[in-house]
């Protein structure tokens, strides 16, 4: 579920998604790769389940620049 009313266009705007998982109301933030390191983070990245698909996930080292 979307946390923002115009999801989209602030994901164009913003290069991230702001979600909620409506069991838990977890907030999920998914950023969308557009710049060089982001590209090389996510080559990086392992998958993760979270009881569903995997997502890929960066590495703690490439959260901080």
């Amino acid at each position: 579920m979307p946390r923002v009313s115009d999801a989209a266009r602030f994901a164009l705007a913003h290069q991230v998604i702001l979600l909620r998982h409506e069991a838990s109301g977890t907030p999920l933030d998914i950023t969308l790769a557009r710049l060089p390191f982001e590209k090389e983070a996510l080559a990086l990245a392992t998958a993760v389940n979270f009881g569903g698909p995997a997502l890929r996930v960066a590495t703690v080292e490439d959260f901080v620049i």
